[in-house]
């Protein structure tokens, strides 16, 4: 299996993109999505499946870990707020969601460079 990896660099690849198959399932799910809750309210009861259940639960830790996380004050740095390459960390040190197929830190690369975030090791 090929690691996700950023394709869509040109207008000639969103073109691409926007005439593939996979931009065609995408857009039907998207619609899908949409046609299943026309019509309800935000309060109704919904059964979820286990798809959502895992990307709700996926969604909650991300946002747990980001509070626990929280940005640093330090206007000098020139590559982002220190505090994420905690939570990428955080990220690596679990390194897979139980629901997804690959580890996080393999989806995201650029994100766990440490070039990228001219890191020094911690003491």
């Amino acid at each position: 299996m090929e690691l996700p990896r950023k394709k869509i660099l040109t207008k000639d690849d969103l073109a691409h993109f926007h005439s593939s198959p996979a931009y065609a399932e995408y857009v039907a799910f998207v619609e899908q999505l949409n046609r299943s809750v026309q019509g309800l309210t935000i309060q109704a009861d919904l059964v979820q499946s286990h798809v959502v259940t895992s990307i709700l639960s996926i969604l909650d830790t991300l946002t747990q870990w980001s509070a626990d996380i929280p940005p640093v004050e330090n206007k000098l740095s020139r590559f982002g707020n220190p505090a994420f390459r905690d939570f990428y960390d955080k990220v690596a040190e679990v390194n897979r969601f139980p629901s997804l197929q690959v580890p996080c830190t393999s989806t995201c690369p650029h994100l766990f460079r440490f070039d990228h975030l001219c890191r020094t090791p911690k003491t």
